[in-house]
């Protein structure tokens, strides 16, 4: 068991903002699963407890001790080979162009034998069910493939501790379920985890420990679970203006989509499902006139392909999978500023109501920070405020809810719900959680084995 311990630990980003304070821990043999609100500080939390802060950032006093010496002054080859840490976004965690390469990299900076690599390498490749994509570019996956390749290379590393911030937030349920089973897999091999998570899913018989994190130490709680929602009850679809016919998508190295035809409807939430590498964001890509297509695409009647880019973005607005590819400028108050002034719907959205919705997404602390010292929650937020302020007739969400908190959840839905209905706005959402949608979501557009599908209740 490893000794990893927390005293006395006071952190901050910016002089005065404690995220940490005087915050005691020592880390527990088994499972420990961490909750709390989107920015309250677990992210913070497990960078402090791998080492990547204070060295990359902020100031911090107290003690972290790792087997009783001082966690900055362990070499960080010896620290990597003791606490794997998965990121909320793994592509920053990515220095190789193919699968094979990144798990190859971060085999051989732990300086072991060539036999030892290859054979740890081809197991991970069994274990994550990656074998056919050993050889493509980490770039082109899904986000949920990326995450299970980041997964992958921790596992290479056999620490002792593995910290894993939101590791299931674009993963699709069959391979979160059998994630988990991996996880408690290595738990009887004397591994230990440290998991943030806000969807509390699956953990149950597997975490040891449940904690609410605060500022000043974690809280005993207990497991909060919401069973996935597989029929919607709304009304079936109505009138549409956005519509596709015979359309095909591929990525490079594979047809994803073939001669699909459908539509949106006015004024509902239609939920885009499928598995990780099913080809669903590269779909709402092409609906954005962001990546080739074959077939055709119209809006009110005309093809996408005859109206300008720019002109086509007034229509279409796409909520990219990773928030931060979102921003343009650098504080938050900037952003909502110019989305403000560019909205399609000034009346509807005007100063007080734009106010009230960064009230209720709970941003109004942070309107004066950068967009890029967000938690990865309070990005999410974040970019669904400027979408729907923007308004535009059709929007493609990838993931708007993946790393939100139950209450964040259910702001976040409430809203778009509203938006969309107010407005009569078009919108299609990718999301792998399934649960509290019911209400919210009026039909389903699945997609797999390169047919697109309209799932009846």
């Amino acid at each position: 068991m490893i000794n990893l311990t927390l005293n006395q630990v006071t952190f901050a980003y910016r002089q005065g903002s404690f995220l940490l304070e005087n915050f005691s821990y020592q880390v527990q043999a088994g499972v420990t699963l961490i909750t709390g609100k989107s920015g309250s500080g677990k992210t913070t939390l497990l960078k402090i407890m791998c080492g990547l802060l204070p060295t990359y950032g902020g100031t911090l006093t107290g003690e972290v001790l790792l087997e009783h010496q001082a966690l900055d002054r362990v070499p960080k080859n010896e620290l990597a080979a003791q606490i794997g840490y998965l990121m909320q976004n793994p592509s920053r965690s990515f220095a190789m162009k193919t699968v094979e390469d990144q798990l190859l990299f971060g085999l051989e900076n732990l300086q072991l034998a060539p036999d030892v690599i290859w054979s740890r390498l081809e197991e991970a490749l069994v274990k994550f069910n990656l074998q056919k994509k050993r050889h493509q570019p980490v770039q082109t996956l899904s986000g949920g493939e990326q995450q299970k390749v980041a997964l992958a290379q921790i596992y290479c590393q056999r620490s002792s501790l593995i910290l894993l911030d939101e590791p299931f937030a674009n993963i699709d349920a069959k391979s979160r379920a059998e994630l988990l089973e991996l996880i408690k897999d290595l738990k009887k091999q004397k591994i230990s985890f440290v998991i943030c998570d806000h969807d509390q899913n699956g953990y149950q018989g597997l975490a040891d420990f449940v904690y609410e994190f605060t500022s000043t130490g974690l809280k005993t709680t207990h497991l909060k679970s919401y069973p996935p929602v597989e029929n919607f009850t709304l009304p079936q679809k109505a009138v549409s203006k956005f519509k596709a016919e015979c359309l095909s998508v591929k990525n490079p190295s594979q047809v994803l989509l073939l001669e699909a035809s459908f539509s949106l409807a006015k004024g509902q939430i239609g939920l885009l499902s499928g598995p990780n590498g099913s080809g669903k964001s590269t779909l709402l890509a092409a609906l954005s006139q962001l990546n080739a297509y074959q077939g055709n695409i119209y809006y009110d009647g005309r093809v996408a392909r005859k109206r300008k880019l720019k002109k086509w973005a007034q229509i279409v607005g796409l909520g990219f999978q990773q928030a931060e590819e979102q921003f343009t400028e650098i504080l938050v108050q900037d952003e909502i500023a110019l989305a403000q002034k560019n909205s399609q719907h000034p009346d509807y959205w005007t100063k007080a109501q734009v106010d009230q919705l960064t009230r209720k997404l709970n941003l109004t602390g942070v309107l004066k920070q950068s967009v890029y010292q967000l938690s990865g929650g309070q990005q999410k937020k974040l970019q669904l405020l400027l979408l729907l302020v923007l308004a535009p007739p059709v929007l493609l969400l990838d993931e708007p809810l993946a790393g939100l908190d139950y209450r964040s959840y259910a702001v976040v839905l409430e809203n778009l719900a509203q938006t969309v209905k107010d407005l009569n706005l078009e919108c299609l959402m990718v999301s792998h959680q399934r649960y509290l949608l019911n209400g919210y979501i009026a039909y389903e557009l699945r997609l797999q084995n390169k047919q697109l599908v309209e799932v009846r209740r």
